[in-house]
């Protein structure tokens, strides 16, 4: 198996009976971004702060690749139409984005 893959790894998260949302897993190099983006270093301090929402934020913009169904109501997939989602919605596309992108499980590191 290729580390490169020619296609990225991507999950559809149902949201309810009529609409999903089609999320693809990070690279390296995306979930660091994220994480820089999420975090507020202080040097003079030499205290750094995290910010979870504006990293969960961070992770839906670059995850979330696709939406079907009429709750949707015809929006592109844009950072603005994610970051206007519903709490919920938000709240359930970002569990799956961390499920799709945690760590290989013990199985898979075996392999």
């Amino acid at each position: 198996m290729s580390f490169f893959q020619q296609t990225q790894q991507t999950q559809i998260v149902r949201i309810d009976a009529e609409n999903t949302v089609t999320i693809r897993k990070l690279t390296f190099g995306e979930s660091q971004e994220v994480l820089s983006e999420s975090l507020a270093i202080d040097v003079a301090e030499r205290d750094a702060q995290f910010d979870f929402a504006r990293n969960q934020s961070a992770k839906l913009v670059r995850a979330v690749v696709a939406w079907d169904g009429p709750g949707f109501e015809g929006r592109p997939v844009t950072r603005e139409n994610i970051l206007a989602l519903p709490v919920e919605v938000g709240q359930a596309i970002v569990k799956a984005v961390e499920e799709l992108n945690a760590g290989l499980s013990e199985p898979e590191q075996k392999n």
